[in-house]
């Protein structure tokens, strides 16, 4: 399951206006309003299928075969400043029943830590803080690695750390609930109800903003792309099949994946797909399923 694509656009966009601000003061005015804040990524090259969890939340799962360099953004998975939990996952290769010597040393994690925001990812900007590499580890069907790193952000959010521990509910019901959320999502999107959409966007949206840093002029090009991309999945939702309840955040998240480990919120229109994930909370006993991220 990867992040949501939402978070490259809001580079894409925030670089964008930076471009803009150099030459309209109006804007620049604007994009004073952004914070300078602590951007964190993560970045790993791997040979082998491989997932991330940054505090036991399902930060990047990347089970395609080949190679992969990617960057990615965890701040939203970051609720205070403090200890942070990662863990690192390594699969072997198709055809493979262990993680060898081979893929191990090929392997590198990186921390990074952008000091200027989302509008400053530069290589110029990027300070390593961490670094991680697997070739002490064994070879085995699954490696795993955790670690630990003490960050500092100007922000405290909700979240998920107050919701109800999920795993401890009737296993059958609950599924239903979340297969209830997973089809009213869909038919939202199938019909192209962005309104009723983004109501059910609006606190993960809320903490996302914050934990980015995002201005204004931000999250109005971050909704207009989302209402877009809602747009062009109209009618092209598929229905929600064989999929797996999965349990995250310390129990405190449910999600839905298919047999690839991508959320089974697909929209197909014969070209290309577009998934669309999301992670559930129950904010107190008795109240409803949300999205939280």
């Amino acid at each position: 399951m990867k992040k949501l694509i939402i978070l490259s656009l809001l580079i894409i966009n925030l670089t964008n206006c930076q471009e803009k601000k150099q030459t309209d003061n109006t804007k620049n005015e604007k994009q004073s309003s952004m914070k300078e804040e602590p951007i964190y990524t993560i970045k790993i090259s791997s040979a082998n299928p491989y997932e991330i969890y940054v505090n036991d939340m399902p930060l990047e799962k990347d089970h395609q075969a080949g190679s992969s360099n990617t960057e990615t953004p965890f701040n939203d998975f970051v609720l205070k400043s403090g200890l942070q939990q990662f863990k690192l996952r390594i699969f072997p290769d198709k055809g493979k029943t262990m993680v060898d010597k081979k893929g191990l040393d090929y392997i590198e994690v990186k921390i990074y830590k952008y000091s200027k925001g989302l509008s400053n990812m530069t290589p110029d900007n990027a300070v390593v803080i961490k670094q991680i590499d697997l070739k002490d580890l064994k070879e085995l069907p699954i490696v795993e690695k955790q670690f630990t790193i003490n960050l500092s952000v100007p922000f405290e959010i909700k979240g998920w750390s107050e919701s109800v521990d999920l795993s401890k509910e009737d296993k059958d019901k609950l599924k239903s609930e979340v297969l209830a959320k997973y089809n009213e999502i869909r038919t939202q999107i199938n019909t192209g109800n962005f309104a009723d959409f983004s109501k059910n966007y609006k606190k993960r949206n809320e903490e996302v903003n914050e934990s980015f840093h995002n201005n204004s002029e931000a999250i109005k090009e971050d909704e207009d792309w989302m209402k877009t991309r809602v747009s062009n999945s109209k009618g092209h939702m598929k229905s929600i099949s064989n999929s797996v309840m999965k349990f995250n955040g310390n129990g405190k998240i449910v999600y839905l994946e298919n047999e690839k480990q991508e959320s089974p919120l697909i929209s197909d229109d014969g070209k290309y797909e577009e998934v669309y994930n999301i992670l559930l909370h129950r904010p107190k006993l008795g109240a409803p399923l949300e999205i939280i991220r």
